[in-house]
């Protein structure tokens, strides 16, 4: 292989690629255990998806690079986010669900003020979300 034994600077920026990658999934491991408290997750993996959009026109256009690859850069962004918004909203029913007819439960706590520990997948869930 010419490029590993001439330029083995390019496998090193794919292992810190790879890892980036593993770090943001590791990320999404709040809205799993705590989706009310941790719905910032979500929102701001929507901010990532919208914010491929410019620096994939802005570095096509410098290294000019075919428009169909700047399509198929995007393209992360665009089918990235139906998944997010979806899951955004099913919070978000969630969070009107646990609030009581007269107050407003902070996310994270109980009904009483104390802290609970919620998890996906909990039976109260399912019927919430279904």
């Amino acid at each position: 292989m010419a490029t590993g034994r001439d330029h083995p600077f390019v496998a090193y920026g794919t292992d810190w690629l790879a890892f980036a990658h593993l770090v943001i999934a590791v990320a999404f491991w709040g809205p799993w255990r705590d989706p009310v408290r941790n719905v910032w997750v979500i929102e701001w993996g929507m901010v990532c998806c919208a914010g491929i959009i410019p620096p994939a026109l802005i570095a096509g256009a410098v290294r000019e690079l075919p428009f169909g690859w700047t399509l198929i850069d995007m393209s992360f962004g665009v089918f990235g986010i139906i998944p997010l918004i979806v899951i955004r909203s099913l919070i978000k029913r969630l969070t009107t669900a646990q609030e009581g007819p007269d107050e407003k439960v902070q996310a994270g706590e109980h009904q009483h003020g104390q802290r609970e520990q919620r998890n996906v997948g909990d039976p109260d869930d399912r019927v919430l979300l279904g």
